[in-house]
């Protein structure tokens, strides 16, 4: 289905950014402590270009992932596919993905 091909393609997206990652493990702790207050928000990562905040990221949900296999977890990289920043094709496949996991 697209939405199949949509998420294979942002998670391949992600498998050619957890190869060669040596990230510092305070880095991912401060995203899971995030995580466990809900009443924090919004968390943003910022940093110069090229220094490793898309790495980062996908190696954090990368391992998120496979330690919490029934939590829902929706990787989307802006950039990864031709439809990856279209705002609507972005919200419509959240939602879809939502949808399947409920």
């Amino acid at each position: 289905t697209p939405l199949e091909k949509e998420r294979l393609a942002h998670y391949a997206f992600e498998d050619t950014r957890t190869r060669i990652y040596i990230g510092r493990e305070q880095y991912y702790e401060n995203i899971n402590q995030h995580l466990r207050n809900p009443k924090k928000g919004p968390m943003v990562v910022i940093g110069e270009s090229g220094s490793g905040k898309s790495s980062f990221i996908c190696n954090w949900s990368a391992r998120y992932r496979e330690s919490h296999p029934s939590s829902l977890i929706i990787s989307h990289y802006i950039g990864s596919t031709s439809d990856s920043a279209d705002l609507g094709l972005m919200l419509t496949r959240i939602m879809e993905e939502i949808k399947l996991f409920y």
